[in-house]
């Protein structure tokens, strides 16, 4: 059995390369998932 971990960060380095079809206007998934963490974040801030 080999741990998840390699296959799970494959996973996040072809995200990174492929486009986010659903959300043309980012370039990557890559870039769809920053600012998704960005949002995230901004609305902890807001929150608190």
């Amino acid at each position: 059995m080999t741990p998840p971990l390699p296959f799970g960060k494959a996973l996040m380095a072809r995200r990174e390369q492929v486009p986010a079809y659903f959300f043309p206007w980012y370039p990557t998934m890559g870039d769809f998932d920053a600012a998704h963490e960005r949002r995230i974040q901004s609305m902890n801030d807001v929150h608190e």
